[in-house]
């Protein structure tokens, strides 16, 4: 279902998905440190590795998904990222504080 999610997120607003999310929800939250692969910004603080991948990738997976299915898809998908507990706080209060404002903007689609 994310995967779709983020093909359905891209079809309805005309844009690439981490560029909707920094528009809309990055950018005016002040959140600096979201995103799909670490490895490809510059990240002052140090990435921990999530797993050693003893099937998949045979190698320790550090700044990139350990999901299989989004790893395929490129590192991006509707449910995974990395980024500092301050900045995914934020996040949590949005969702806490507009909770009803965006399931309306959910179900209008």
């Amino acid at each position: 279902m994310s995967l779709l999610f983020l093909e359905i997120t891209t079809a309805i607003s005309g844009k690439e998905y981490q560029t909707y999310l920094k528009d809309k929800f990055y950018q005016p939250l002040s959140v600096k440190t979201l995103s799909f692969n670490p490895t490809r910004m510059e990240f002052s603080n140090t990435i921990v590795p999530t797993e050693i991948d003893t099937v998949f990738r045979k190698t320790t997976v550090k700044g990139f998904v350990h999901d299989e299915n989004t790893a395929l898809f490129g590192g991006i998908s509707g449910k995974l990222g990395y980024g500092t507990a301050d900045d995914l706080s934020k996040i949590m209060l949005m969702y806490q504080n507009y909770r009803e404002e965006i399931l309306v903007l959910i179900s209008r689609y």
